[in-house]
This record gives C-alpha cells, structure tokens and sequence, in this order.
C-alpha cells in the first residue's frame, strides 16, 4: 500500500435512502476525498463496519444484463470471502476482487454526494494478484450511477484494466468524472471485475485484481481558479535510506491550495505540467513521475535506488475552483537528495575450494575439476610453469583471461569449478592456483583470499615417436566467399594430423614451409601469409581487397610426435579464390531495440510477455528476429524472476526461421545513459536482490564497470541506445578504450 498524503477522511450521513452512508463531497477538507484502505483488516461483511467502511456498499446477484456491463453480477459481495473463492476481499492494505470461472462478475459500489459543488476528478492504482495457478484474463470496469439501476462506464488510459494471472502488472489510473455528476446528491461509483475467456493458454485460474489508493476531488461550483502567485520555498530531505526518503517543503505565500511534487533523475524537466490536467500518482511527465498531488507539505518516497541522486520539483497549484488545477510553471522548488549505496561491501571469502585434480591429459591439453569453497561466490584460475607466483591477485582488479599475474596466466575466472586447457606444451609441469573469491551482491569487487590458494601440478604428455613427413596431401580443396572474405574446407590427409594453410597473390611460393618451426596464424611465410595451422579441414581469412586474385596453398604436417612438425612440401594443395567487387550480403529484418511488459513496454496490453511480442514478431511479415531490451532495473518494472523467465522465452520462440532475443537495456538516461546488452544470460544491476552480476549504477569505464565486465563473458556484446556526446562516461570526449572497443559492436 502506498501512502497518499492527504488529510483524514470522514464518511458523513446523507439523506439519500441508500443502505450505506455517501462521502458529502462539500464537507471533505479540500473537497478531496481519499481511501488507502488501512483499516480494511477490520472491514466486516457488507461493509457494517471499520474506519472507512460505511461509504461503501456490496452489489448482490443480479442476473439482467451482460458480463461487462456493469449490471449483471454473478457473485455477491456482501460478504468477505479469501483464497481462491470468488468475490471481495482482504488485501494487504488494498480491496480486492476476484471472479472465478469464465464469465463471471462481480462488483462494490462507492457512495458519492456531490451537492453544492462539481465533480472533479478520480484516481487509484490497480495491480494484478497471483491467484492459484493458470494464466487467465480478468478485467476491471468502472461505471457511474444516479439513480442505481442504470450504470455508465467511464473509461481512459489503464480502464479498463486487464490483469493475466501469474503476470505481475499495475497500473495507475486518474480520469475527469462526467458533468452528470455536477451537485448530485446519490452518486455511485461501480468497481466492476469480471472474468474472460481469453489468456495465454488459456488456461487455469483467473487473477484477483487489486484496488488501492482512492482519491475523488470536487471543485468549488462558483469560484474560478487562478494561476498560483508564488511557489513553495524551504526543501528540506530526512530519513534518506538506500531505498526511502521523505521530503518537506514550506507553503507558498501566498498559499495555494495544494502542490504537485515530481521526482526525477535529471536536474533540469523535459516538461512541465499542463493546466486542467489532473495528475495521477505515479504518473510520468517525461522523465519525472508524480511522488505526490495533495495539500500535504510533505511525502514519504519508496522504491529508490541505492546511491542514486535525484531532483524533486515541487510546482504549487489551485484546483478546488472552477477550470483547474492551474499551475505555476515557472521556477518550481528544487531540491535534490543521495540515497545511501544499501549495499554491503564485498567481504574476502574465508576458505579456499579443494580438490583440485586433472583429468583428460594429454600432450596438449587438460581437464581440471575442484570443490566449490562455502562462502565464494566466484573462482580465479592461474597457471605457471613455476612452483610459487611472484604476484597475487589484487582486490578490487578484474581480471580477463590470459591476463599475466605473477608469471602466470589467468586461465578460468568465474562461478565454475571446472576448466579446460587445450594449448599446453608437451612434457611440461604445469602448477595451477585456485583463488577464492567475492563480487556479486557487493560493492567494492573483487576481494580475494589471497592465502593458501588451492594449488595442484599436472604434467602433460610427451609427443611419443619421431615425426614422420606426411607421404600424401589434403584433396577437394573448395574456397568460397565475399568482396573481403574467403571460407575454405578440404578433405583430409590419410597420414597427417595437421595442416598448414597459406594464402597469396602469387602462385608461386618464395619460401616453403621449414620441419621444426611451428607458424602462427597471421604471421608471414615469404610472400604469403598463414591462414590457419591446426587439426581442422576449414579456414576462415577476413580482410581481403575486393576483386582481387588469391591463391590458398594447404599443406599436409605431422606436429603430434617427437621432432615435429614435419610438412609435406611437395605439391600442395592448391585452389584460387577472387573476391567479390562488392559486398554480397544476406539481409535480415528485425529489431533489436524494444521492450515488453516486464519494463516499460507494451503500453496497449501491460501483461504481454516477451513469449506474447515473440509470437507477434513470428506472424509479422518480414521480420526475422526480434531482440527485447528490457530495462535492467526496478524502476522502470524489471525483477530478477521476470529476467530469468524472459531468457527462457527467448530460448523457446527460437526456430530455424526466426531467432528470438533477450537481452538488458543498462542504466539510466539521466546519469551514464542507455546501453544494450545481449548475449549474456545474467542480469546485471545495482538494486539490492535485483541482480545476478553486480556491476554499480552508472559505472562504464572503471575496473568493475559495465563494459569490462562484459569482456569477461565472451558471448556478451553490447550497443549504444540513443547516445548523447556526454554519455558513457564521457566515451566520445576521451582517448581511445580497448575495452569499450571489444565489448561494443555496431
């Protein structure tokens, strides 16, 4: 339940001949009416009793009409039901409905007694409430009545509301009540919630559907509203946690009769409010959302991030009169606060993993396994061909793969406590340092337990008997490509284990390949350059000239054995390859830039899915993949549940025609900007117990930062989402960065 800040409500008697007693709109302070239903434990049946309760009124079986009309009604709700039985009940803090099968409804009816003044405005928020198992529909309506028989619905952005079972979604609504209710005395307002046939399946339970945070305004029938002649002064913040904060300001002089009160990450509005727009809570007006719409001079703020800045505007205006609110638009109050980080340092793991011991060796390579030490939540590997390192590693140091420490080589990094190795020397000893250590749901990562590594030697294997000259070459030698690009494949050799393949412009080799010396990939042999040396029948050369005459030359060699390589030089395999003039490309269509109702995305219908926008995409014409973004943190909708079911999804919309991505949208517009990440099935954040992988807000360019962290994964690439020049820790303003260069495509 989220805390209005608005003064204390009193339900008065009319004379009106309903059952229940109506809220006398003239008499409330601020002609505001507000419910949050804090009491609603004590609500007893047909609402006879509780703070707040008389206002209100159950609806009984009506079986005239339709469902969704407004009038019939399946369910009765004179009495409090719970769980999974059908009707009103008991939320925390909230009303809720729910109607069981399909075609059902049910509804509770609010008193209203609108004498002497005007219809204003009506605002509450709405969330879907897991009900058993399924993924059914259920809708709720809102409808009006002066006489309580015939019912008119009133409809706007969120109403009606629809809520799938088992998909979080919320909505906040606020609309203008008609001019039918101007100085009426018997006012109903109908909350009606029926249930469908339609959902994902569809099959199961339908959701409940939570009501909350009432508030009903009435304006002054006789005076106008004027513009608000100064704004309010004094921003005082206290109580600033990780998470919450609670703000005050001192009233305007002279006083308006209530402020709006917006939070933001920028310290400048993209927009302002608009006079006779009536704001809802949590609205957002660009990229600042209302915390607040009251005559409070105050409000208490939940669902921050840790260490995060933010602006509050408080703008004052004048709505209880003829035409409003109006506001003052210029120089609203300004205030600013930093929550506190909420996240605990990271801690140096007290035990290192054990057992470390090596399997599959062989000439060239090895298999290492140990155990998982308690308390690490993450694993780095070195090893060295000497038996102690000269330098440990360093808190607070990311380390990538084959980085060098302490005469080593970082091998594996990370939560396994496995490794392969497949590039080792023969007959060598090789000794390897497990290190424990923390960086995920921490700040200040890694920290390592730098004593008493775990640490084991393994030696590989001789090569065996003398090399011997392979006595025949590889055949079938196929060479395709583009303007700057050439594949190749080639059957192999009876009698070799491995093959040297170079390529030319020339068909004559100046030098041959020599017994004894093993060529790298890239380096050059004469006037050729070698392609690849290795087991493997096909090759790859990027950065050829466009229309230009190679020549690829494949020779047969024996490396796996004593002496070697031994190459066949006599008569090579030889094929020739020109390239293209131009690129020749194979053009696919999609998108990889959009959310869905797990962040900020589809605003038609809150409750679609990732699987809902695959599906849509996959029955689109044209379009051969979709990549959905979804913004990485609390703010703007994403849990870590939601992530995981979201990679899933992808993974299952998948087909040999149509490729499905999920991925993150990271930080935050105001502070760093907007990054897309994919390729990497973890969600990285900075909210507590909304990440996998921990990576602070705004953080781009450090040790620890977005982008080398991303290099540590090698299947994760990332792209700018509407770059400005200064986002990304200034990138465009700095000298040249290795690691944004590797971990950004595009």
């Amino acid at each position: 339940m989220r805390i209005v800040f608005l003064l204390s409500i009193i339900c008065f008697f009319s004379s009106q001949s309903y059952a229940q007693t109506s809220v006398q709109m003239s008499a409330q302070s601020g002609l505001t009416y507000t419910e949050n239903f804090a009491d609603i434990a004590n609500w007893t049946n047909n609402f006879a009793s509780g703070i707040g309760a008389s206002c209100w009124g159950s609806v009984p079986v009506n079986s005239s009409g339709t469902v969704g009309d407004g009038i019939k009604i399946s369910t009765s709700t004179a009495t409090f039901t719970s769980g999974t039985s059908g009707g009103v009940q008991r939320g925390s803090g909230a009303v809720q409905l729910l109607s069981t099968s399909t075609a059902n409804s049910c509804a509770i009816d609010l008193y209203l007694n609108f004498s002497g003044v005007n219809a204003g405005n009506i605002s509450f928020d709405l969330a879907q409430v897991n009900n058993s198992t399924g993924d059914r529909d259920s809708r709720l309506k809102l409808f009006y009545s002066l006489d309580g028989v015939s019912f008119t619905e009133i409809t706007s952005t969120n109403l009606p509301f629809t809520a799938r079972n088992n998909v979080p979604s919320s909505a906040s609504v606020s609309v203008a009540l008609p001019s039918a209710l101007n100085n009426a005395s018997s006012v109903r307002l109908r909350f009606y919630e029926h249930s469908t046939t339609t959902g994902a399946t569809p099959t199961g339970s339908q959701p409940k559907i939570s009501i909350d945070n009432i508030v009903v305004t009435a304006i002054n029938n006789s005076t106008p509203c004027v513009d608000p002649v100064a704004q309010p002064s004094s921003f005082l913040s206290s109580s600033v946690g990780s998470t919450t904060a609670t703000v005050s300001f001192s009233a305007s002089s002279p006083a308006a009769d209530s402020y709006l009160v917006l939070l933001s990450l920028s310290n400048t509005l993209t927009s302002n409010p608009v006079d006779s727009v009536a704001y809802a809570l949590e609205y957002n007006i660009d990229d600042a959302t209302v915390v607040s719409n009251s005559s409070s001079l105050s409000c208490s703020l939940t669902g921050l991030n840790p260490s995060t800045t933010y602006y509050v505007f408080v703008f004052a205006q004048n709505r209880f009169c003829v035409n409003g609110p109006l506001y003052n638009e210029a120089n609203p109050l300004l205030g600013t606060f930093t929550t506190t980080s909420g996240i605990l340092p990271c801690v140096v793991p007290t035990a290192q993993p054990t057992g470390l011991t090596f399997s599959n060796i062989s000439a060239r390579g090895l298999q290492g396994n140990f155990t998982a030490a308690a308390n690490a939540d993450e694993y780095l590997v070195v090893r060295s061909t000497q038996s102690a390192l000269s330098a440990l590693p360093s808190n607070t140091t990311s380390y990538n793969l084959k980085d060098n420490l302490g005469g080593g080589i970082v091998v594996s990094i990370g939560a396994a406590t496995s490794f392969v190795e497949d590039s080792l020397n023969p007959s060598t000893t090789y000794y390897y340092f497990v290190f424990s250590e923390n960086s995920q749901n921490c700040s200040n990562g890694p920290v390592y337990l730098t004593s008493s590594p775990l640490t084991n030697s393994a030696t590989t294997l001789s090569l065996g008997a003398a090399c011997l000259v392979p006595a025949s070459q590889p055949t079938s030698l196929a060479v395709t490509g583009t303007n700057i690009t050439a594949s190749g494949s080639f059957s192999s050799s009876a009698d070799a284990d491995n093959y040297l393949v170079l390529y030319s412009t020339s068909s004559i080799l100046s030098v041959l390949p020599s017994n004894g010396i093993a060529y790298t990939v890239g380096s050059s042999l004469g006037n050729a350059t070698v392609v690849a040396n290795g087991s493997s029948t096909s090759f790859f050369q990027n950065g050829l000239s466009s229309s230009t005459l190679y020549y690829f030359f494949v020779f047969a060699q024996n490396s796996f054995c004593s002496g070697g390589p031994k190459y066949n030089t006599s008569n090579p395999l030889i094929q020739t390859y020109t390239t293209a003039a131009s690129a020749a490309y194979n053009y696919y269509y999609g998108n990889l830039h959009a959310h869905s109702g797990y962040s900020d995305g589809n605003k038609d219908n809150p409750t679609f899915t990732p699987a809902n926008d695959y599906a849509y995409a996959k029955n689109s014409l044209g379009m051969d993949f979709l990549g959905i973004s979804d913004h990485n943190h609390s703010g703007a909708g994403m849990n870590r549940s939601n992530w995981t079911t979201g990679v899933s999804q992808a993974q299952a919309a998948t087909t040999s025609s149509f490729v499905a991505l999920y991925g993150q949208e990271w930080g935050v517009i105001s502070n760093g900007g907007h990054v897309l990440v994919y390729g990497i099935d973890s969600l990285i954040g900075w909210e507590n117990n909304n990440y996998q992988i921990f990576v602070a807000q705004s953080d781009y360019l450090g040790n620890n930062g977005l982008f080398k962290r991303l290099n540590r994964n090698g299947s994760a690439f990332a792209t700018y989402a509407h770059p400005a020049s200064s986002d990304y820790g200034n990138i465009s303003n700095i000298a040249f960065n290795s690691s944004v260069d590797s971990a950004v495509v595009g």
